[in-house]
Formats: C-alpha cells, sequence, structure tokens
C-alpha cells in the first residue's frame, strides 16, 4: 500500500506537469489576446524557479527536464536547449532556496531575474555559436524584461491558489524525520 507522503509527492508531480501542459496548450493555441510588440513571459520557467524556491522537494530534476524538452519540441525551440537551461537555472535556485526562504521577496526576485539573464545568454550564446539562426540580443532580451516583470503574479498564483508556499520551520522538521 502507498503511504501518503508518496500520494502527496505525486499529486505535487501532477499539479505541476498539468500546470505545464496547460501553459503549452495555450501557447498552441491561435489565440491574439495581447498587443504584436510585447511577446508572452517564460510561464514554464517562472512556475519551475516558483516551486524550486518555495518547496525544492516537491519537483526532481527528471521532471523538470520532462517539462523543458517537452517544451522546446512542442513549441519548436531548439530541442534540449531551453530543457538545459532550464535544468541549470532550477538547479542554481534549488541550491540556493533556503537561504532565499529568509530574504524578502524582492531578493528572491531580483536572483530569478538573475538566473533569467544567465539562462537567456546561454541560450542565444550557444545558437550564435551554432550559426543557429536567432533573434539580435535586444529583440531576445525583450521576452525576458516581460518574464521578469510578470514573476510576482505568478508567484503570488502560485502560493495563495496552489497553496505553494515556503516551508515553516515545523514543516520542515517533520520533512527531515520522514
Amino acid at each position: 500500500m502507498v503511504d501518503a507522503v508518496t500520494y502527496r509527492r505525486l499529486g505535487h508531480w501532477a499539479v505541476f506537469l498539468s500546470l505545464v501542459v496547460l501553459t503549452i496548450f495555450l501557447q498552441l493555441m491561435p489565440l491574439h489576446l495581447g498587443r504584436d510588440d510585447i511577446p508572452a513571459p517564460d510561464l514554464i520557467s517562472q512556475i519551475c524557479f516558483v516551486w524550486v524556491l518555495r518547496r525544492p522537494e516537491y519537483i526532481p530534476v527528471w521532471l523538470i527536464a520532462l517539462a523543458g524538452f517537452c517544451a522546446d519540441i512542442l513549441l519548436m525551440g531548439p530541442p534540449g536547449l531551453g530543457a538545459i537551461a532550464l535544468i541549470v537555472g532550477t538547479e542554481f535556485l534549488r541550491r540556493r532556496s533556503y537561504v532565499v526562504s529568509e530574504q524578502p521577496f524582492v531578493v528572491e526576485w531580483a536572483l530569478v531575474a538573475a538566473v533569467l539573464l544567465g539562462t537567456t545568454l546561454f541560450q542565444w550564446f550557444a545558437m550564435a555559436a551554432l550559426a543557429a539562426p536567432h533573434p539580435p540580443l535586444g529583440e531576445a532580451l525583450v521576452p525576458l524584461a516581460v518574464t521578469v516583470v510578470t514573476y510576482p503574479f505568478v508567484m503570488v498564483f502560485n502560493a495563495y491558489g496552489l497553496g505553494i508556499r515556503q516551508a515553516s520551520p515545523a514543516e520542515k522538521d517533520a520533512e527531515a524525520r520522514i
């Protein structure tokens, strides 16, 4: 029989994958919801970063890799490049999640912005080095700015809509005993 911890873990994985699938589905829909000059934010990165910073134990690296690779394939990006950048960014944040949890939100936001900048530059330089078609650097940074500006909204949705909040000291102690 499966214990409650395993059920809870599988439930979090299902919610995370549902968010990723819904995000990819909405990006593939031929909807025109906004202006043409403002790109959509990278919601998959935002969701991964919020979950990894709030509850790093909820999503393992293989689940992030699966989400990133599926997004690369379905959204017609370079296969694996976005997934690698997402893995590096989330693992960087995962290692700092306990330090960030004790800081104000502005510190978290700045750290996420720096990681997003790093992953964007990594992808741009990798595509440039491989002579793959890529936009000029200035155009590649516009979606980054939109993603950074909308990060607090994604964090609020995950925290208050889905209950993905930072663990209290009592919850951390209980999880350490399991």
